[in-house]
């Protein structure tokens, strides 16, 4: 004979749950289930990491090599390396010769001969290559300092005039500077390699007395080249090119009491060195005069002239010359146009040295990297 309990002596979760927004309890969470439940068989390890199986020896591994490997490898992060490169950049010399790809348009006298165009086609393309390598690089310089993701116009795409007539001011400053022997505010718009020299010529002609003078405003002034170069993500450099063409004069006369043996030791006493300074086609044109008139040794030593020491002299001469200008961006600030010197026309003996040069250069690179 069975008994039957009641529904309400048995303990049925469902039927104890009362409220529908009640939590769902489960058997474990009751105290009367919490001693029914075994122990653990074994307790936490003290260690969280997961057990590995022993590592095998490998053949011809060396400890003592890796830990010379893992310590010369080790060193600063790259963030710290960079900015210990950017620290260097202030402290490199700002002269690092023209820019590759720079193109000077030569004029079309230049070119004789029946095959002159076969030379001349191959020129102008050099031309339009180096306009458009000059707009692409000046517009990856602009984002050094102008931190833009979208940039349409290249660095001082309208301000060649601001250009041209920075050009003209250093030009007069740095032929008055020559003259006169004064390096006032020179360094501010030279490199420091053009500084030193203009230093040593003045050094070298303090026995001659220098007077420079131009006698006309500057003719068909226009900017010839302009490009840029990157060396990091905050540092490049640009350079310039302007064509100044003006009419000029320079009187020279020898200065009493001082020798030619009065200047600086260790430069030499070559007859070109003898001559001060003068802009460089005007002193091609003299070099050129000289060796037309010069008369053979045995008459030249019997007839000494002072004269003949300044050829040309107060001779007012159409000189054309090609100013270069170099400005440079580190860590994203842009500093000031300097004077980097003076460039010459691309014809194809200029081209072909230049070429040479970066070859040079090239296998030097290659060298150093292979060492």
């Amino acid at each position: 004979m069975s008994t039957k309990l009641p529904l309400r002596s048995i303990p049925i979760p469902a039927l104890q749950r009362q409220c529908l927004f009640q939590p769902r309890q489960t058997l474990l969470d009751r105290p009367q289930y919490l001693l029914r439940i075994p122990p653990p068989l074994a307790t936490r390890a003290f260690s969280s990491t997961p057990s590995r199986p022993r590592k095998k020896i490998q053949l011809g591994h060396d400890k003592v090599q890796s830990r010379v490997t893992v310590g010369s490898s080790s060193g600063p992060s790259p963030r710290v390396e960079i900015k210990n490169q950017e620290e260097d950049m202030e402290t490199i010399a700002d002269d690092i010769g023209l820019l590759q790809h720079t193109f000077v348009r030569a004029p079309l006298r230049t070119f004789t001969g029946p095959g002159m165009w076969k030379e001349i086609i191959p020129h102008y393309w050099r031309l339009v290559k180096s306009k458009v390598i000059g707009r692409y690089s000046r517009l990856a310089y602009r984002r050094l300092y102008n931190k833009r993701k979208w940039l349409i116009l290249p660095a001082d795409a309208w301000n060649h005039g601001q250009i041209r007539a920075l050009a003209k001011a250093h030009y007069d400053h740095v032929c008055n500077s020559l003259a006169t022997g004064k390096t006032t505010n020179l360094e501010d718009v030279c490199v420091s390699s053009l500084y030193k020299n203009i230093e040593e010529r003045i050094k070298a002609n303090s026995h001659v007395e220098t007077k420079w003078k131009r006698h006309s405003n500057f003719r068909f002034t226009r900017l010839v080249s302009h490009s840029a170069m990157m060396v990091d993500d905050s540092t490049g450099f640009r350079q310039a090119i302007v064509r100044l063409q003006s009419v000029q004069s320079v009187v020279r006369k020898p200065v009493p009491g001082r020798s030619v043996q009065s200047r600086k030791p260790g430069v030499p006493t070559t007859p070109g060195t003898r001559l001060p300074w003068m802009p460089d086609a005007a002193r091609q044109k003299a070099d050129e005069d000289r060796m037309r008139h010069t008369k053979p040794e045995a008459e030249g030593e019997q007839e000494i002239k002072t004269e003949d020491e300044f050829p040309d002299n107060g001779v007012q001469k159409t000189v054309v010359e090609y100013l270069v200008l170099q400005r440079r961006v580190v860590k994203g600030i842009e500093e000031d146009w300097k004077i980097w010197g003076f460039a010459n026309e691309s014809t194809p003996e200029e081209l072909l040295k230049q070429e040479e040069h970066w070859a040079n250069a090239l296998h030097q690179q290659l060298r150093a990297a292979g060492s």
